[in-house]
């Protein structure tokens, strides 16, 4: 009985080691961050919130992060194969569009948080030992706080930095995990996530656009239905992407519809797409199509994150009518369109070709009044019209009729009569 205690007890014993060591597991693997950690961290936060674009640039290495973004699809140029000013414009790009990144939440930024996370492709491409660290900023005006991802080689050069949504503390969009590194894309895993508030009906009528889309073939229309769609932003970035990534799964996608679909996402995100319809003229197909695949991950990664979230861009230049604009003209012809209507209210008409909406124009100011004509002179007592060499006009003047000559001062018929008599 002793021993069947003592086994027991012993049993016990062994269990309760074995679960502290699992526990005690994960407290063991978390890597704590170190003082080139901190540095970095602090150094790009500090740059944020200055608008240190030399700074960014002097942190990144460019060759390192190229031959990264060859690897993943995401570059289609090396380094080595770009000049000075192809470098300078691929510099002046990066550190801009890390700058635009939330720049309000960074004016007042400093440095909160930060751990050490796991690469999720570790030992792969061409830096199989990346250090990946999660900062969390916080904004002193307003407590918000906001997670940062920096990817860095092992002496602390900069490779790539995402930037997340602002949130308040202990309500993180993304979870207690919070932002999280971006793997090698993998199509076959990524599916498009609908918003919960796009029912149904919403769903079917973007759709049936996107269908519409992919057989306009003139760019007015087109213009038009991504106009169209740009009134249910989220439903319809939704339905545009899942087309794209179904027919990407074809043997031999068609680019060059998809990237109308890819054109249209962009006119409704205001999100830059790098998509190419067509390989460059010295680029190789598989490069080319692998680069297009990394994009496509890239905006499934995005929608993932701000699909029901984002925020639109403003519709440039609408082709559409709008409240208390002309309906668009449909007749077929151009200048038959441009042409003022019956009862125009004086409106401007569209340049000739564009059948846009007719813009009610200000008032044209009124011609200044001619000046009245200068009256005739009067005669004076006893004169009359004389012909244009001072002699007397047909029919002659009487006695006390007086004419004027070019050269001299007036004189009456009489004298003259008298001068005639004399010769």
């Amino acid at each position: 009985m002793g021993d069947d205690g003592g086994g027991r007890r012993g049993a016990l014993t062994a269990l309760v080691l074995a679960a502290t060591l699992l526990l005690a597991t994960p407290a063991a693997r978390a890597e704590e961050p170190g003082a080139e950690d901190w540095s970095l961290s602090s150094t790009v936060v500090k740059a944020l919130r200055d608008g240190d674009t030399r700074t960014l640039a002097q942190l990144v290495d460019f060759p390192l992060r190229s031959a990264e973004g060859m690897a993943r699809g995401r570059d289609r140029v090396a380094w080595d194969d770009l000049d000075e000013l192809g470098r300078l414009l691929a510099t002046k790009e990066l550190t801009e569009a890390w700058l635009d990144e939330q720049p309000r939440f960074f004016e007042s930024a400093t440095l909160y948080n930060l751990r050490v996370l796991d690469d999720p492709d570790a030992g792969w491409g061409p830096v199989p030992r990346r250090r990946v660290l999660q900062v969390v900023a916080k904004a002193s005006r307003t407590g918000e706080l906001t997670d940062l991802v920096v990817v860095a080689t092992p002496d602390g050069r900069l490779l790539d930095l995402l930037v997340g949504e602002p949130y308040v503390a202990d309500h993180n969009p993304l979870g207690p995990e919070g932002l999280q590194p971006e793997g090698r894309p993998e199509l076959d895993e990524l599916t498009v996530r609908w918003p919960d508030a796009v029912d149904a009906y919403d769903r079917e009528a973007v759709e049936e656009l996107v269908d519409e889309l992919l057989v306009a073939d003139r760019l007015r229309e087109q213009r038009a239905i991504t106009e169209t769609l740009h009134r249910s932003p989220r439903a319809a970035v939704a339905a545009l992407l899942e087309r794209v990534l179904v027919m990407d799964e074809s043997s031999a996608p068609d680019a060059v519809a998809q990237a109308a679909l890819m054109q249209a996402l962009e006119t409704i995100t205001g999100r830059g797409t790098s998509f190419s319809a067509v390989a460059a003229f010295d680029e190789d197909e598989g490069a080319w199509r692998a680069a297009n695949r990394s994009e496509l991950a890239s905006w499934v990664r995005w929608h993932r994150r701000h699909g029901a979230t984002f925020q639109p861009a403003a519709v440039e230049n609408p082709v559409l009518p709008t409240h208390g604009e002309r309906p668009v003209a449909r007749s077929g012809d151009p200048e038959e369109d441009d042409e003022p209507e019956a009862g125009d209210d004086g409106g401007t008409p569209s340049l000739p070709g564009r059948r846009g909406p007719r813009v009610a124009s200000a008032p044209r100011p009124k011609a200044a009044p001619r000046p009245a004509p200068r009256p005739a002179p009067t005669p004076e007592p006893g004169e009359d019209d004389a012909g244009g060499d001072g002699a007397p006009a047909a029919g002659g003047g009487g006695p006390g009729v007086t004419f004027r000559r070019p050269d001299s001062a007036p004189v009456t018929a009489a004298k003259l009569s008298e001068e005639a008599a004399a010769l």
